[in-house]
């Protein structure tokens, strides 16, 4: 599956203005990135995963980040982690950084209706250095919360 048309509202006039990444619970993944999208746009579709962004200083930022998903055995928020940190290394956002965050959802982890994982830093002098340090509270949290519930 590679086509977001599945996704994204039928008759959508504003479709080449928008960006859109789809991983299902199967790993199928979509992407579209609208032809009006501010430049550098684009992304790449692999297996389990999708990487990419706008108003990117350059092509290499989601190539990057793809190589980082890619070579990384680590648990899924750990590898987004650590893309988001070799993309933002290789240029990131041209405008600069003051945000970011990291949600993640898996159907063996539902608390109440709320996901694994929804972390976000904002307004931030070191955004990712933030995030990062949040990841590391929510995983002690998650080995807290495993025990809790018999999990391993």
């Amino acid at each position: 599956m590679h086509d977001c048309s599945l996704v994204l509202p039928g008759e959508d006039d504003k479709k080449e203005s928008r960006q859109i990444f789809y991983i299902d619970h199967k790993g199928r993944c979509a992407a579209h990135t609208g032809l009006l999208t501010k430049s550098w746009s684009g992304h790449i579709i692999g297996d389990d995963f999708v990487a990419g962004g706008n108003i990117l200083t350059s092509s290499k930022v989601v190539e990057k980040m793809a190589d980082s998903f890619k070579s990384s055995n680590a648990p899924l928020e750990e590898k987004l982690m650590a893309s988001l940190e070799a993309g933002w290394r290789e240029g990131g956002d041209s405008r600069g950084l003051r945000s970011s965050s990291l949600l993640v959802e898996f159907s063996e982890y539902d608390v109440n209706g709320r996901p694994f994982m929804n972390l976000r830093v904002d307004d931030h002098d070191d955004p990712i250095g933030e995030l990062k340090r949040l990841l590391s509270v929510n995983q002690k949290y998650r080995v807290l919360l495993d025990a809790a519930q018999g999990k391993k």
